[in-house]
This record gives structure tokens, C-alpha cells and sequence, in this order.
């Protein structure tokens, strides 16, 4: 390699090396450390209790035709903020 080919590492290794500093350890930009999405720092849980009208239980049809209608409501109320990966378990 050429004396240019050497100067342009150079000069990218030493870019690479502020970036890493810069946004790991230093707290002159900002925040110290990396700031962790929600999937990182753990998540969120929530659960929901169905409470069925009388003479409608869990199993049967007209149960399981309500927890459906309500899980696609939901789905249809979460899924339009675009989060990622939110799971819907009966």
C-alpha cells in the first residue's frame, strides 16, 4: 500500500475509535452509556381478566367468540403504534 492508502486508515481507525468513546463513556454528548430500548430494560406485561355475562362460560362457543373479538381489538389498538413484537396468548 501507498503512503495515501495508510493516511486514509489512519484517519478512518481514528473516527471509529472517537465514535466508540464518544458514545460509550463520554458524557460531554448528552448521556453517559447507551440508552436501552424497552425490549432491553425488560418489557412491559399486561393481562386482562375476561368477565363473561351470565350463562356464558369459557368454553363454550359463544365464551371463546367473545375472547376472540376481544383479542383482535386489541391487536387492532396495539398494533397501529407499530411496536414490535407484542405477543397475544390466550
Amino acid at each position: 500500500m501507498n503512503r495515501r492508502n495508510y493516511i486514509v486508515l489512519g484517519i478512518i481507525i481514528v473516527i471509529m475509535i472517537f465514535a466508540v468513546v464518544a458514545l460509550a463513556v463520554n458524557p460531554i454528548f448528552g448521556k453517559s452509556g447507551f440508552a436501552l430500548g424497552l425490549d432491553l430494560k425488560g418489557g412491559i406485561s399486561l393481562q386482562y381478566r375476561v368477565q363473561f355475562p351470565q350463562g356464558v362460560t369459557p368454553g363454550s362457543t359463544q365464551g371463546n367468540q367473545l375472547i376472540t373479538s376481544g383479542i383482535s381489538v386489541i391487536q387492532s389498538r396495539i398494533d397501529k403504534f407499530g411496536l414490535t413484537g407484542p405477543r397475544y396468548i390466550r
